[in-house]
């Protein structure tokens, strides 16, 4: 990915930087936010994988394509 303006690169180092140096946090996850955090992460995880199953051929046979090429 190519930042073309200042202003895109300084944003990317921002997000990184406050994932990068969160400092302290004092929070509690209550059990209801936990469940749903879970089952966002799971639902990410089978999304992932149905696309990989729908389209994981065409993604190889275009890497390959394009590995073969250089």
């Amino acid at each position: 990915m190519k930042l073309r303006t200042r202003g895109q690169r300084s944003v990317h180092i921002c997000t990184i930087a406050s994932f990068a140096w969160p400092g302290f946090v004092y929070a509690y996850v209550d059990p209801t936010a936990g469940g749903v955090l879970l089952q966002l992460a799971l639902g990410g995880i089978a999304g992932i994988m149905a696309l990989l199953k729908l389209f994981g051929a065409t993604f190889r046979q275009r890497l390959s394509e394009r590995l073969s090429r250089r």
